[in-house]
């Protein structure tokens, strides 16, 4: 529960859980700067992968950035913190607008 994000966590749990996830940074800012970051090893650039970039092309400039070590993994995370906040708040307003609905896809056998 620490660490997974829920489809009903509260927007806010979900920023938290992504500034506390595992990236793929290196061991010092100098030597991400130098080497640049590993996003086939951060659980963070998964989550722009299959969750919350849908346009290409942004998610070829994050991974090229983190490559380059012109993106560090602070910065990476707020990004996806702020998508993920975005993504959960608009769940929960879909999930309440339906709720009365409920009841139609409910069978009481």
């Amino acid at each position: 529960p620490e660490s997974s994000i829920f489809l009903s966590d509260a927007p806010e749990d979900g920023y938290k859980k992504i500034m506390r996830a595992k990236t793929g940074g290196r061991q010092s800012l100098a030597e991400q700067k130098e080497l640049g970051g590993e996003p086939h090893n951060c659980c963070v650039f998964e989550l722009f992968l299959y969750h919350l970039l849908a346009d290409d092309d942004e998610l070829m400039s994050v991974k090229e950035r983190c490559l380059a070590g012109q993106m560090m993994c602070g910065e990476c995370k707020k990004h996806a913190g702020e998508l993920m906040k975005e993504l959960l708040d608009d769940l929960a307003q879909k999930r309440e607008k339906c709720r009365d609905r409920l009841g139609e896809y409910l069978s009481e056998e």
